[in-house]
């Protein structure tokens, strides 16, 4: 525990733009309707904007550590900015607003 909190939380913070995502899990299962086809649609968007750009990759894996390597690292950055704000669009559209109990 750090000040009350898991330490899991602290991990989820920093991993995901990493590379792990262990923390995604928990919303999807909490709104499986709603929080998988707005990622979905999203991360499908950005694929096919990353090959509409021409971005190549070498690596087996994605996140913050191949930027480097990426061919068109604009392009795949972009594509990755396009999709993330679709999806959150979507979702923010589909998703209730919070009521407080």
């Amino acid at each position: 525990m750090v000040q009350g909190r898991p330490r899991r939380r602290h991990r989820e913070l920093h991993h995901g733009p990493l590379v792990h995502h262990g923390g995604r899990h928990r919303f999807a299962a909490a709104d499986p309707g709603h929080v998988l086809p707005s990622c979905i649609i999203g991360s499908a968007l950005a694929g096919a904007l990353s090959a509409a750009f021409g971005c190549t990759s070498p690596a087996p894996h994605g996140g913050a550590w191949v930027i480097a390597v990426i061919g068109n690292p604009v392009g795949y950055l972009a594509a990755l900015a396009i999709g993330s704000i679709v999806a959150c669009l979507i979702l923010s559209l589909w998703k209730k607003p919070y009521q407080e109990a």
